[in-house]
Parts: structure tokens; sequence; C-alpha cells
């Protein structure tokens, strides 16, 4: 995934990496009348494959993740599927938290972590990037 976001800085936020992946719902205004639809279709399928294809494996492996949690809360109510993509939505926002940071991802929040591009981003600092 890493290589189709690359390079990563042509992104200037993650909502950007969340767009290009094709994870944003369409909105279409006109008129006073707005349309809220589904996901588009041109977007980069293999990110948005990648990333939603990760959530089962990743609702196993953290359980008590932010992604998970959501994941868990959107499922009961509005049903697994539209729960996956919601999920991968926060979950590109982490990736690309990584990415900026060149940092690995942690089963812990990192401490004293501030509230920037992704609450809860469960990142650490480190000094090689995996």
């Amino acid at each position: 995934m890493a290589v189709e976001l690359d390079p990563i800085t042509r992104f200037p936020r993650a909502e950007h990496v969340v767009s290009y992946a094709g994870l944003a719902p369409v909105t279409r205004s006109s008129g006073g009348h707005t349309h809220h639809g589904s996901i588009p279709q041109g977007a980069n399928r293999w990110v948005r494959g990648a990333l939603v294809s990760a959530i089962p494996t990743h609702v196993r492996y953290a359980p008590t993740s932010p992604v998970t949690m959501a994941y868990e809360q959107l499922k009961t109510r509005l049903g697994w599927r539209v729960a996956r993509v919601a999920a991968a939505r926060k979950l590109a926002r982490v990736v690309y938290v990584m990415l900026t940071r060149r940092t690995r991802w942690c089963s812990a929040p990192a401490a004293g972590d501030v509230r920037d591009e992704v609450q809860n981003s469960h990142v650490a600092p480190t000094t090689s990037f995996c």
C-alpha cells in the first residue's frame, strides 16, 4: 500500500488519502438540495481494497483499537458492509499519519500524543520505518 501512496507528501491531509482511496462518500449539492451517495467507483481500487480487506484481520488482532471499537459500534447499527468501509476510512487516516511521521503501529496509544490529524491513532514514533 505504501507504494500506491508514494510519495505521501502529495497528500496535504489525511482526508485527501481517504478521498484518493474512494472511501469518502459522494455528496452532490445543487439548488439547496443535497444528495449523499455511495463511495465513488473511480478511485484507486487497490488502496481501497487493501484497506477494506484489512479490517477483519485488524478487528481480530487489535480488539481494543479505536478502529475496532468504531467498527463494532457501526456494525450493530448499520451492518457489517457499511461498518467495514467506515472502519477502512479510519484506518486510512491512521496509515497516513504512520507514513508521514515514519512510524510503526503500536498496540497502545503513544504517551502524550496530542490530537492532530487522527484522534487516538495508536501510532508511536520510532527511528526506523517498517
